[in-house]
């Protein structure tokens, strides 16, 4: 069964520690979540802003992910490793709650290192991920769609590829311990540049497309994330 329901997770750490957290994610906090039916698919540091650390993870739907989360949180890895990763947050409630659209491609990649290895070697130039976040408020239905439709025909005129596109989740947040984001009119468009030089590039001209209450993020994958698939060795 695929992932319907995501979220896009913003976080402020200390940025002494970022490098202390990501390892500290990675070992203890990807398969502990994937053993309650979470799935892992992103793990980034945001280009430029050094106390910034966003992850990507999914659920089958709404009833799973408030099972999942409660077994997670109310269990014995997080009571243990809980307390240093807490630590480290400054910031930890830049969420976005989201569902794909029906157009998105599926968000299931192949490539899945291991956790317990040496992390995968990765080009320091490689590719990396753009993400682009719009709320319309009081937009009609087809507005978020239009604008996400001219997002992906230019970075795609620019040699990116669409990872996925996703509205806010409407359902209701049944798991209140972690607040969400849920504005209706919200869209999301990620996408995978060829090179961080190549992404570079592009900001500029995504910034003048978006409209003002639009964010723009230059994501580089950290060692062990699942996505993008094309940038591991």
């Amino acid at each position: 069964m695929g992932n319907e329901v995501f979220e896009l997770r913003n976080y402020k750490v200390d940025p002494a520690r970022r490098r202390e957290f990501i390892d500290h994610f990675e070992k203890q906090l990807i398969h502990s979540q994937e053993a309650e039916g979470i799935a892992i698919l992103g793990q980034f540091e945001v280009v430029g802003e050094q106390d910034r650390f966003v992850w990507i993870r999914g659920f089958p739907n709404m009833r799973s992910r408030a099972a999942s989360l409660s077994a997670f949180f109310d269990g014995m890895v997080w009571a243990e490793h809980g307390p240093l990763a807490n630590d480290i947050m400054e910031q930890w409630d830049d969420v976005y709650l989201l569902r794909p659209t029906p157009s998105s491609p599926p968000i299931a990649p192949s490539y899945r290192p291991n956790i317990g290895g040496p992390p995968p070697i990765r080009d320091a130039g490689g590719s990396c991920v753009l993400v682009l976040v719009s709320v319309f408020e009081g937009a009609r239905d087809e507005l978020p769609n239009d604008f996400a439709v001219q997002w992906i025909n230019h970075l795609r005129s620019a040699g990116c590829s669409e990872i996925a596109r996703f509205v806010a989740e409407p359902t209701e947040n049944d798991f209140l311990r972690l607040p969400v984001k849920q504005e209706e009119g919200t869209v999301v468009v990620l996408a995978e540049a060829p090179s961080r030089d190549h992404a570079r590039q592009l900001l500029g001209s995504l910034r003048d497309l978006q409209p003002a209450s639009s964010r723009v993020l230059l994501l580089r994958p950290t060692p062990r994330s699942f996505l993008p698939e094309q940038s591991a060795r």
